[in-house]
């Protein structure tokens, strides 16, 4: 079951944040570390009603955050749409990897657009996040480009999808 998320699911979001910094840093992909994303992230997500949990069997399996806020990077690329959602934040509990819940979010966050309306996603993730990067090629999202956030020391690849 999808839902809008509480500050009362902070705790177990920020564990599952945790362990993905962990694999992350022993897999040599430093797109979330120590200093993003905080809880501060999350809790602004939940005051704006744009983080999303995925819950089965009262285990909080996944979140997702969707809104229309984008780095203003995204303006070196050249997007085919000015009306957009923005997938940021997308993590999986370690305990539930391989269920597709990823595509599950996924395909929500599809869904919430065409419930409003908007034809069109855009996200980013690391160059080097491969999971992530298999994941946009595998439901349809086409690459745009590459930009550099922040003081990071590689690139992110920007993806977006026209929905029908």
């Amino acid at each position: 079951m999808f839902r809008l998320a509480m500050e009362s699911d902070l705790r177990k979001i920020m564990v599952i944040v945790e362990q993905i910094v962990e694999e992350m840093s022993t897999s040599e992909n430093r797109q979330w570390d120590e200093t993003y994303p905080l809880a501060d992230d999350f809790l602004q997500d939940i005051h704006t009603n744009s983080l999303y949990v995925f819950e089965e069997d009262a285990q909080l399996k996944g979140f997702i955050s969707i809104n229309k806020e984008y780095p203003e990077e995204y303006n070196e690329l050249n997007w085919k749409a000015d009306d957009f959602l923005v997938i940021h934040r997308l993590a999986v509990n370690a305990a539930n990897r391989k269920e597709g819940i990823a595509t599950k979010l996924m395909q929500f966050a599809e869904q919430l657009a065409r419930e409003r309306e908007i034809k069109f996603l855009k996200s980013d993730t690391s160059e080097l996040n491969e999971g992530m990067n298999r994941l946009f090629n595998k439901l349809q999202y086409v690459k745009v480009g590459q930009v550099r956030l922040g003081d990071k020391d590689f690139k992110f690849n920007c993806y977006e999808k026209e929905l029908d």
